[in-house]
């Protein structure tokens, strides 16, 4: 849910952000952050299931949580960067691209630990519950996102943009990290007593 707060904060705000403070941009933002959705968000997210999987088949059970934990260590910096250097678009745009490449690899291994934690007959109903709860997140973040840049009169000060967009996220990637480590100890149990009982 942390996550998804801070995921819904940058896909529904960052282009307010960047129509703002990079007025002259607008149509190259566009393009690059097609781009940068697209392809940085694909191969982040392939790396993250593919790096996650390759470590646990090592028997490194923490493997998962360890990515998640990563994305949202190394996301914080760039979405910084990206949002409060607001005097050069093309470093900004950067940055962002980086956020998306290093912070997106966390999906997967998470709705892993939840799969392989549940028993079949309960996964549709576990995964319809996570993605109810993660889009309820995600909302609340836009209505709060909108209340601010409205309480701090954004279109006249552009630069509110980017402080509120990394106080979002900092507050979500943050936020989420104390629970992917406890989430990655138990599964961490979880796993061992099933090759135990495997074997």
């Amino acid at each position: 849910m942390f996550r998804f707060f801070g995921g819904y904060a940058i896909g529904f705000f960052m282009p307010s952000y960047f129509g703002n403070v990079y007025k002259d941009d607008k149509k190259l933002y566009a393009g690059l952050n097609a781009f940068i959705v697209s392809f940085c968000g694909f191969v982040s997210s392939l790396c993250g299931g593919l790096i996650s999987d390759k470590l646990e088949k090592q028997g490194n059970y923490y493997a998962k949580a360890q990515v998640c934990i990563a994305a949202a260590a190394l996301g914080l910096p760039c979405i910084a960067l990206c949002c409060l250097v607001q005097s050069n678009f093309y470093f900004s745009i950067c940055m962002l691209g980086l956020e998306y490449l290093v912070a997106e690899c966390w999906f997967g291994p998470a709705i892993t630990m939840v799969l392989n934690t549940i028993k079949p007959e309960n996964k549709g109903f576990a995964v319809g519950g996570f993605l109810f709860c993660t889009t309820i997140a995600g909302t609340i973040a836009t209505v709060l996102a909108q209340y601010f840049t409205n309480a701090f009169d954004a279109k006249n000060n552009v630069e509110v943009y980017g402080q509120i967009l990394v106080v979002f996220v900092f507050i979500s990637y943050a936020g989420s990290i104390p629970f992917f480590i406890l989430a990655g100890r138990e599964y961490k149990k979880f796993m061992v007593l099933k090759k135990l009982e495997e074997e």
